[in-house]
């Protein structure tokens, strides 16, 4: 029986992205067989962590290349000006047999370049431009944002926190994770079009757009009732009553026994069976306007009395969702300690074996993998090159005149011989 290649085999994607937003979007369509040709500016990815993206100083200890590898694994890549017309010219050569081009620029730098959808649709006409932005908000489409800046316009920090508290960030790029993972799905879906019509075209996401999107199912009411609003309310949920986290005498727990069924039940368990005909909780509405009470006077001393394992293995047993609350070092070195798929590990050449991001999708007949570590800077300049049939005698040139930068084994990071 012949092996069934990856979803994206034959996919080429040259990848301008930086930061976060777009490498975790050609993260994902290189884990699924798409060849991704990262194209690096002199100075190096900022993600790197070093200064001037070299890796003489990295050390087991320096967390700077891990972050980048975690991103830029299965991806390679080549360090050049783009400014220069004869890395513009490798550039154009480059989106000869190219299915995707991606950038995630300040707007307007596309245009400024000469590389944006317009200009290349007549000569590519197979192509597909992709650019992340910051803002679509009127009045603001041109300006620069970075992850928590797209944050605070889009509503997730003021909705995040505890009532009466400042805003607080989530821990996670929220914006950034949103707009990578919303770039994703366009891609796919312009190529999905692209087998019936032939034609590439240009797809665009704004971060803002996309962060606002995960809090899609909020926003009929948020618009439409003028009485209502998304307020932080700390780890309980904003409508589902109970739902939240709580202090145990060694850590913290979090359960959901909300609605008519599982509330009567997860009281029983708890020896309470009075509260869901108690007057204060007895309706859906009474429950969310005494909810202090249940939580702070109630259930709050209750599952201090006793330890977290203590609490989740009897609400567990009762078929109650519930959870230890994981810490982010905790989930994910169980995972890695569990062989499970999010969790991979690739080998490099300096730092040995090293875990990284797995996949979150699983396919049954063709599914991706993590097959390589992230390059070193220009790693794959030379290779690339060549094979757009520049000479020898032409790297070594552009070498010189210090417009890429190609990365040999004995060489120190970035520095070109």
């Amino acid at each position: 029986m012949t092996e069934r290649k990856k979803p994206l085999d034959g996919i080429k994607v040259v990848d301008l992205t930086r930061a976060l937003s777009g490498p975790i979007c050609t993260c994902m369509l290189a884990d699924y067989g798409a060849h991704v040709i990262k194209i690096e500016g002199l100075d190096c990815e900022l993600m790197r962590g070093y200064p001037n993206g070299g890796m003489a100083k990295a050390t087991e200890a320096n967390d700077g290349f891990r972050n980048f590898a975690s991103i830029h694994r299965n991806k390679d890549t080549v360090c050049m000006n783009l400014r220069d017309p004869e890395c513009k010219a490798v550039l154009m050569d480059m989106l000869t047999d190219a299915d995707v081009l991606i950038s995630n620029f300040r707007p307007g730098t596309t245009k400024a370049m000469g590389i944006d959808y317009d200009a290349l649709k007549e000569k590519y006409p197979r192509l597909i431009c992709a650019e992340i932005s910051a803002f679509r908000e009127k009045g603001r489409e041109m300006e620069p944002g970075y992850d928590v800046v797209v944050q605070a316009a889009s509503g997730i920090i003021a909705a995040t926190g505890y009532p009466g508290q400042p805003p607080c960030k989530p821990g996670p790029s929220m914006a950034d994770m949103a707009s990578g993972l919303q770039m994703t799905q366009g891609i796919l879906l312009a190529l999905l079009e692209r087998e019936r019509s032939g034609l590439g075209q240009l797809v665009q996401v704004k971060m803002q757009d996309a962060a606002m999107f995960m809090m899609a199912q909020y926003s009929t009411p948020l618009i439409d009732n003028p009485d209502y609003e998304f307020r932080p309310n700390g780890m309980a949920h904003i409508e589902a009553t109970p739902s939240n986290g709580f202090k145990t005498a060694d850590g913290y727990i979090f359960t959901a026994p909300a609605g008519d069924k599982l509330f009567p039940i997860f009281c029983n368990l708890i020896g309470m069976p009075d509260l869901p005909s108690d007057p204060r909780f007895n309706t859906h509405q009474n429950l969310i306007d005494n909810r202090h009470i249940l939580y702070d006077e109630i259930l709050g001393p209750m599952f201090l009395s006793n330890t977290t394992e203590y609490w989740y293995k009897k609400l567990s047993a009762a078929g109650l969702p519930v959870s230890p609350i994981a810490t982010p070092k905790e989930a994910w070195c169980k995972a890695a300690e569990q062989g499970s798929q999010i969790v991979a590990t690739v080998h490099h050449p300096r730092f040995g074996d090293m875990h990284v991001p797995g996949l979150a999708i699983e396919l049954s007949a063709t599914p991706g993998s993590v097959d390589k570590n992230a390059p070193y800077p220009g790693e794959q300049t030379y290779a690339v090159l060549h094979g757009l049939g520049r000479t020898d005698e032409q790297i070594e040139q552009m070498e010189q005149r210090g417009v890429i930068r190609c990365w040999r084994e004995e060489n120190d990071g970035c520095e070109s011989k």
